[in-house]
């Protein structure tokens, strides 16, 4: 028996043990002692509420103040804008997704500009915008035009922002906590027992770096898809 196990510690992966059994066990035991260091009760830990727990995104609920953005990636240009838009504007709109918590937002161009769908754009208020005129406001998931929709889903918008905004992806691997003795906040993205087990082994060695990193560490090839569909599902809460 190891030292590790005398002292109620289960071996850590690729640690050689006498006992055929705990070679088979190692990742289940390891996964839940990580769980158990961590973990606060759900009354009590902070910001867990509920199974919708924002991880990548702001909501557009009031209280979740103003987050703003220097650039967005244009989804669709609405030439002509609903009855709910009628009495705000008179001309087409830009539906945006900030690089900023991934915020989805409408605005209207500047006239005499030329803006491409999938383009990216400053919207931010440190200089003067070149395609922007006004941001009209954030809107929900539902208020997204079908073609709008069709760009977040199936192209790689949402992974190229994931890739600039790497950093927040990094932040949340190095600080990801348990959120139960069974769930750890890592799971929410969709990575397997196995691959929260090997995170956790690479983060106990040093922390990640960046998202190649991560992928490079784990062997979580898929990761940046992982995101994207979590980011996916947040915004249609």
């Amino acid at each position: 028996m190891l030292a590790s196990e005398k002292k109620g510690v289960p071996p850590r992966l690729g640690e050689r043990s006498t006992s055929p059994t705990v070679h088979l066990k190692a990742a289940k035991r390891q996964i839940a002692y990580e769980l158990g260091k961590g973990f606060q009760p759900l009354s009590t830990a902070k910001g867990v509420s509920s199974s919708q727990t924002r991880v990548f995104t702001r909501g557009n609920e009031k209280t979740a103040g103003k987050v703003f953005s220097d650039y967005a990636i244009v989804l669709d240009i609405v030439t002509q804008p609903g009855n709910r838009k009628k009495a705000v504007i008179d001309g087409p709109l830009l539906q945006l997704i900030g690089e900023n918590h991934f915020t989805l937002l409408e605005a209207t161009p500047k006239a005499d500009t030329h803006t491409g769908w999938g383009e990216r754009i400053y919207i931010g208020k440190d200089k003067p915008r070149e395609k922007v005129d006004h941001i009209l406001g954030r809107i929900s998931y539902k208020n997204l035009t079908g073609y709008a929709l069709h760009r977040l889903r199936n192209s790689d918008i949402l992974v190229g922002i994931i890739e600039r905004e790497q950093e927040k992806v990094v932040n949340f691997f190095n600080t990801a906590k348990p959120v139960s003795r069974l769930r750890h906040e890592l799971e929410r993205i969709g990575i397997t027992k196995e691959q929260l087990s090997r995170v956790l082994t690479e983060k106990d060695r040093s922390a990640f770096t960046s998202l190649d990193d991560i992928i490079t560490r784990t062997g979580i090839t898929d990761l940046k898809d992982k995101v994207a569909k979590r980011v996916l599902t947040e915004l249609s809460w």
